[in-house]
């Protein structure tokens, strides 16, 4: 995301990470993350979306072979749809009584509870289909939990038992408008796979730094002097001792790696 190289060093294998919304200002591993109370604009959504993905032992290579980083949703989704007799195109939707907050470790992608929840309604748009992301969390029994502004009037779907809302989950819910109140057609639970519309894996480019310092003993002897696993991989190389036109040669050689 900030397109700084990643030091591999003397390593033969390191771990890699990555989240998402990529924030410059989390220098700890342990952060706040909360998601937006107003989603109905395309990017308020999308980082209200919190991936993570981690790739162990990455073993470093010759070559320019990607490193493939699968990520996962580490939030739940809703998805609405409203019906009813009623022209429900401009309609607003919120998700109510819902905590916004949570605490992410960038390293580990583990979610904990925060100390005092933040309670706040959740702004999904309007028409008779949005879409939400929230917290993983247990919403208890008797919440107004759908709240549904249309033509001046109020709805609300109330929930019935605790709802557990779980890491990873895709939630659908099928409501339609009946006097004053919002009753639930369909409620259905799946897996949360891919981030939208795209394939949750992906190629991250690594730019590798290996820096090596070498000394020549003998002219024309620099080549033999650096593996040929290491020639592609070395950014920062340093050579002292007497040089000739051949070890010149490879130096360029070297560049055009």
């Amino acid at each position: 995301n900030t397109r700084k190289p990643i030091y591999w060093g003397s390593q033969n294998t390191i771990d890699i990470t990555a989240y998402h919304p990529y924030n410059e200002n989390w220098i700890e591993a342990n952060q706040e993350f909360s998601v937006n109370t107003n989603q109905s604009g395309y990017y308020d959504y999308l980082n209200s979306d919190l991936l993570f993905a981690n790739s162990s032992d990455v073993a470093r290579s010759a070559d320019d072979t990607p490193i493939s980083l699968t990520f996962n949703h580490k939030l739940a989704k809703i998805n609405i749809t409203l019906e009813g007799s009623d022209d429900l195109r401009n309609a607003k939707v919120y998700i109510c009584g819902t905590n916004i907050t949570t605490n992410f470790n960038k390293t580990t992608g583990v979610l904990t509870d925060v100390d005092e929840p933040n309670i706040q309604d959740i702004y999904t748009g309007s028409g008779t289909k949005s879409s939400v992301i929230i917290i993983p969390q247990v919403v208890n029994k008797n919440t107004k939990f759908i709240k549904v502004i249309n033509n001046d009037k109020i709805y609300y779907y109330t929930l019935p038992e605790n709802k557990t809302f779980d890491s990873g989950n895709k939630y659908e819910f099928a409501l339609t408008v009946q006097d004053a109140t919002l009753v639930t057609l369909r409620e259905n639970i799946n897996d949360w796979i891919g981030t939208e519309d795209n394939n949750s894996t992906g190629n991250a480019e690594v730019e590798m730094v290996f820096t090596k310092t070498v000394t020549v003993e003998e002219a024309g002897t620099l080549s033999t002097l650096i593996p040929v696993n290491e020639q592609k991989t070395i950014t920062t190389l340093t050579v002292s001792g007497p040089l000739n036109g051949t070890d010149i040669a490879f130096l360029r050689s070297l560049s055009d790696n």
